[in-house]
């Protein structure tokens, strides 16, 4: 019974400790933002001790100076509170992804099937909107309540075993990883709005969600990893195609840049 209380004390001191703060205030997050930081500052250590990082010039800049106009432009301060970094990855999986707290990791496949500067942005910002959303997190807190929970009610059945344990571990894994629809929906909508704040045109995400869907159809191994966090590209184009207005669809804003051109002569393959 002493058990059974501690544990309940543990989950209600844990609950008490929720956050707030950031672009959704009243969706529960243990954790601050200094916090995210430094554990996306480590988790992004590990990450580029397994990846192969490309760092030519043209490259690094093209990738940086999209992302750091996005922050400059952001309207929402949220942004504002993330040290973004930017790395791509040598890598031609169709994928992109962002760590708690500002690290984000392009894929030099997103790349290669880009064919204007604002497909590229649109990625980026798609992912610096999961981290000002602080998707991660909520989703770190919500799994950490449920697995409190879970160990209050299996202590008042005897006790929890290894094989309980570790199946609540590897469902946290798993769960961060993949975000939920409406979360992705979200980072789609705040991406679109950073777009137009930095000046790129919103057919861009709708161009990008249209060529992963036909790398998809053509190459679905390829997608693997992208669609193990991400849901399918067909789910989201509607949605995005309602956010672009039908001028944007016959051209609207673009914005292109020497860097850009340069990376594509040199990177792209034939």
């Amino acid at each position: 019974m002493k058990r059974i209380v501690l544990l309940a004390l543990t989950l209600a001191g844990a609950t008490g400790c929720f956050r707030t703060s950031g672009l959704n205030r009243y969706q529960p997050d243990m954790y601050s933002v200094d916090q995210e930081v430094g554990m996306g500052r480590e988790m992004s250590k590990e990450i580029d001790k397994e990846v192969t990082l490309l760092r030519h010039h043209a490259l690094t800049q093209l990738v940086q100076g999209i992302g750091q106009r996005l922050l400059a432009h952001a309207a929402r301060p949220e942004f504002k509170l993330y040290p973004f970094t930017f790395r791509v990855v040598d890598s031609s999986e169709i994928n992109a992804f962002s760590l708690p707290g500002g690290p984000v990791y392009l894929n030099m496949g997103l790349i290669e099937i880009a064919e204007t500067e604002d497909e590229v942005a649109a990625v980026i910002a798609h992912e610096m909107s999961h981290v000002a959303a602080r998707h991660a997190t909520e989703q770190m807190t919500a799994l950490q309540v449920s697995q409190l929970a879970m160990f209050v009610a299996l202590s008042a059945v005897g006790g929890i075993s290894p094989a309980a344990l570790e199946g609540t571990r590897l469902g946290y894994i798993l769960g961060v990883l993949r975000y939920s629809r409406g979360m992705e929906t979200e980072a789609d909508s705040l991406g679109l709005e950073l777009m137009d704040s930095a000046g790129y045109g919103r057919r861009g995400m709708l161009a990008m969600l249209r060529h992963i869907e036909d790398e998809r159809r053509a190459e679905p191994v390829l997608l693997e990893r992208l669609l193990s966090s991400h849901p399918m590209p067909d789910q989201r184009l509607a949605v995005v195609a309602a956010q672009v207005p039908a001028a944007d669809e016959d051209g609207g804003a673009r914005r292109e840049s020497a860097a850009f051109a340069r990376t594509k002569v040199l990177f792209v393959k034939d």
